[in-house]
């Protein structure tokens, strides 16, 4: 036999081979019992190994009643799900609308409380308000400013060796040296009464105001002089210490406008506290202390300072006073006066009364009260 006879019949027999495994057991003829046999256990071998749901490409098998089962289900999920959407949005809308009601019964309980708190603060407050000013109330008050500037010794409401006049409150300090003396005093003058300051004051009204627009006046002069006649500086090195000496101005109208301002001093202020202290050469310095917005300093000699007095007693200076001339001998008066007017407050404090006979007596210290009582 030739290469390609053999050839042809070997593929013939695997043909037949592949044909018979094709073919199921039952239908091959076999030669032997034990062929039949062997091919019928490996065909059990086979359906054993095949899922029975699956086919050899691993597809599943559905029938109709189960896909028409399978999209009911999917259609009930659908519709539950949007019926969940709908109530959910119907319980939003609903809060929503009650939580704008609770808001706004918030928003008004809080407003009575604040009315209610306010009420409660306000009428604490007037259980607890300061007093309304009196001559004693502004005379503490000066005292107080006297204390913050740190005098030696204060006094209140000592003579002051003129007839009718009394200084409302005072304070000495003394000089550097070794021995103690008197290098500086301040009166201080307390009013409560606009009408009280002046003799007649309903009636110079208008010699205030006349005084008002002569001081604006002078002001407004000496800012000219500054740049027309720079020799009044004096040649200090610091120019925060330079001091402008206008008395040697040689301008007309600003030595008009001086005399026009002193006369209307003269005129509104002879007669009074103002005028007959300084004339008196009474101490160094003057103060008026006055409520707040009683007095304007324009009102006021251009030696005095000005000093408010808030509701609380509280002091601002409006207006530093300039330092007048007064004798070494008249500062020495004005000290042991100062000095000699807390001497019965002083017994009093601690316990002490002196009785007509000139004997001592003493007696349990009054206790200390509180400060606005």
């Amino acid at each position: 036999m030739t290469d390609d006879l053999c050839e042809q019949m070997a593929f013939s027999f695997f043909k037949e081979i592949e044909v018979d495994k094709k073919t199921p057991a039952i239908e091959r003829d076999f030669d032997t019992e034990e062929d039949a046999l062997f091919a019928l256990l490996e065909s059990k071998n086979d359906e054993q190994q095949l899922p029975p749901e699956e086919t050899p490409s691993g597809e599943q098998f559905f029938s109709a009643s189960e896909e028409e089962e399978t999209e009911t289900e999917i259609d009930a999920a659908a519709d539950q799900i949007i019926a969940n959407l709908d109530a959910e949005f119907a319980i939003n809308t609903a809060t929503g609308d009650f939580t704008q009601e609770i808001a706004d019964t918030v928003a008004e309980v809080e407003a009575e409380e604040e009315e209610a708190i306010e009420e409660t603060v306000v009428t604490i407050r007037r259980k607890n308000a300061f007093p309304e000013l009196t001559e004693q109330h502004l005379r503490r008050a000066a005292l107080g400013f006297l204390a913050t500037l740190k005098p030696e010794s204060l006094g209140l409401n000592f003579p002051s060796g003129i007839a009718r006049i009394k200084v409302d409150a005072g304070a000495y300090f003394f000089g550097p040296g070794r021995t103690p003396v008197v290098d500086r005093t301040i009166a201080v003058v307390t009013c409560i009464d606009r009408n009280k300051c002046w003799i007649d004051a309903s009636l110079k009204a208008d010699l205030l105001e006349m005084l008002t627009k002569a001081q604006e006046e002078k002001a407004a002069l000496e800012e000219e002089l500054k740049v027309r006649e720079p020799d009044l500086k004096d040649d200090s090195l610091f120019p925060e210490a330079q001091i402008w000496d206008f008395s040697r101005a040689r301008s007309r109208k600003y030595k008009s406008c001086l005399k026009k301002i002193e006369k209307l001093e003269y005129s509104i202020y002879h007669g009074s506290k103002f005028e007959r202290m300084m004339f008196e050469q009474l101490a160094d310095e003057f103060y008026l202390v006055v409520p707040a917005g009683l007095i304007t300093a324009a009102e006021l000699p251009e030696e005095w300072g000005l000093v408010y007095v808030a509701e609380d007693f509280s002091t601002t200076v409006i207006r530093e006073a300039k330092k007048c001339e007064c004798p070494q001998e008249k500062r020495t008066i004005f000290a042991l006066r100062a000095a000699a007017s807390g001497y019965g407050d002083l017994l009093f404090a601690n316990g002490i009364s002196i009785t007509k006979d000139g004997t001592s007596r003493f007696h349990l210290p009054p206790k200390r009260r509180k400060a606005y009582c």
